[in-house]
This record gives C-alpha cells, structure tokens and sequence, in this order.
C-alpha cells in the first residue's frame, strides 16, 4: 500500500520523500521524478534515524505537510510464544509515527483555516 500511495503521488506531479530500510528497492517508484522524489534509507524504529530523515524531508521541501507511515511485518508465532525483542519491534514499527511528527517543524496551516 505504501509503494502504491508513493507511486500515485508522484504520478499526480506531487512531491514525496520515500523510505525503505534498502532505499535500492524503491529505484522503480523514484525513476523519472528527479529531485521530486529523494529515497531515503529509513529504520522507523531507530529514533535517530526517523530525526534524520525529518531534516532531510525538510530539507529538501520544505515544512512536512502530510506524514504516511506504512512500515509493518508479520511475525507468525502466538505473543506468548515470542522472544521479547522481536515482540517489541512488532509494535514498535506501526507506532513510529509518533516519532517522525515529533521530529518535525509546526505544519504550515492555510491562512483560510485560521478564520
């Protein structure tokens, strides 16, 4: 969903900074985007690595209008059968939003919305 999201955005002309763990794996949704389209390496779990990549999103467009997340896995065992790391991860990952909005400069709010 998340390849698919990032495809259609960039196909629409917009603007979007796209992670992956192996930022080798998106060449096929940033070909043909140019600078419209920067993919970056990004663990969501590694706080220092979601700040970075905050920076350089902002960095290269500006403030951050909208943030998607759609990092996830599957771990296959009942969550009392699991190691406790693994167990973590599993919900560290779909939770880092958080942390990428944390990060992030206020959003720019239009000037209608203020009204």
């Amino acid at each position: 969903m998340g390849r698919a999201l990032a495809t259609a955005v960039l196909d629409h002309g917009h603007r979007a900074v796209v992670t992956a763990r192996d930022p080798g794996r998106l060449t096929d949704v940033v070909a043909g985007h140019g600078d419209r389209a920067p993919a970056l390496a990004l663990d969501v779990t590694d706080k220092d690595r979601v700040a970075e990549a905050v920076k350089k999103a902002e960095s290269a467009f500006g403030l951050i209008d909208v943030l998607v997340n759609h990092a996830g896995y599957g771990y296959l065992v009942a969550l009392e059968e699991g190691e406790d790391e693994e167990v973590r991860a599993l919900f560290d990952t779909p939770s880092s939003p958080w942390r990428a909005s944390r990060n992030r400069s206020p959003p720019r709010w239009p000037r209608w919305a203020s009204r």
